[in-house]
């Protein structure tokens, strides 16, 4: 039974990989509809001890996602350097077809929202508008190589933090986010080019935000739910316009537009067929 669940929690921690690097798709979902999100969380909340009392569950399942990460990065890195303006769109399906499962999340109780709830949607969609801004300080250098100098250094762990922040919070797309900020190319360049310093600076932020923010996210669903949810949808409101007006920008012709429509629809169903398919294990996991 050992070999089996390492087995498993592997495979699931690939599959959370692949969803991670995704633009569109979340990795905590995976999590959630596998049955292992809260069992994370609580090991990610006490890293210190549950490394030595759940090593083999953290192993398989954090080496799982690595590798899904590496092979999906390596993927994705040919794909932007040969067909840029086609995996826009397709980015921009993928994003747009999440967008219905996130706002459900905001109604599950059945109640109206309230003016905080607003302030957290306004303050989701601001706190996008404001990584966007950040990730334009420092351009970056020819072929989405990304620039060196310490304003960038920072912006790296502070992304790292918030893509962390994204794994941990079901429905958001830390690589819609990455988008928004004109930073997946970049960063998957990096990745895929073995770049040490952008690697470790991005790994520093990201190692840091999943131990933080394990505890800060789940007292956040736990204490102001319905908020949490909204600003969780503000985060994907505006990941979906940034990444949106991003697509439009690197279209120059009628024939890439033509293609890109093409290739929209083929991520908006995509996106729509692993919605289903989270919805049917999650029935079947509640059932």
């Amino acid at each position: 039974m050992g070999r089996i669940a390492d087995a498993k929690n592997g495979l699931v921690g690939a599959f959370i990989g692949v969803l991670s690097i995704l633009p569109g798709a979340s990795g905590g979902v995976a999590a959630v509809v596998f049955g292992i999100y809260e069992r994370l969380m609580e090991d990610l909340g006490d890293i210190f001890h549950k490394w030595r009392t759940d090593f083999r569950f953290l192993l398989f399942v954090g080496g799982g996602m690595v590798l899904g990460m590496a092979v999906t990065a390596f993927g994705l890195d040919w794909l932007m350097a040969n067909l840029e303006v086609p995996a826009m769109f397709f980015f921009t399906g993928l994003i747009v077809g999440q967008f219905p499962d996130v706002y459900k999340m905001t109604k599950e109780d059945g109640k109206k929202s309230s003016a905080l709830n607003y302030v957290a949607l306004a303050a989701g969609i601001a706190v996008t508008v404001l990584l966007m801004f950040a990730g334009s300080i420092e351009e970056t250098g020819g072929d989405g190589v990304m620039a060196r100098g310490g304003t960038m250094y920072v912006v790296l762990i502070v992304t790292g933090l918030v893509i962390a922040a994204s794994k941990i919070a079901p429905g958001v797309s830390g690589s819609a986010i990455l988008l928004a900020m004109g930073l997946y190319k970049p960063l998957i360049n990096s990745f895929t080019d073995f770049d040490l310093v952008v690697i470790v600076l991005f790994g520093i932020g990201l190692v840091t935000g999943l131990v933080l923010f394990a505890k800060i996210v789940t007292w956040a669903l736990r204490s102001y739910r319905k908020s949490t949810f909204h600003m969780i949808f503000g985060l994907t409101v505006g990941s979906t316009l940034l990444v949106a007006y991003n697509t439009l920008t690197v279209t120059d012709t009628w024939i890439e537009a033509a293609g890109g429509v093409t290739a929209l629809v083929l991520g908006l169903a995509l996106s729509l067929w692993l919605s289903r398919l989270s919805e049917k294990y999650s029935n079947e996991l509640q059932g």
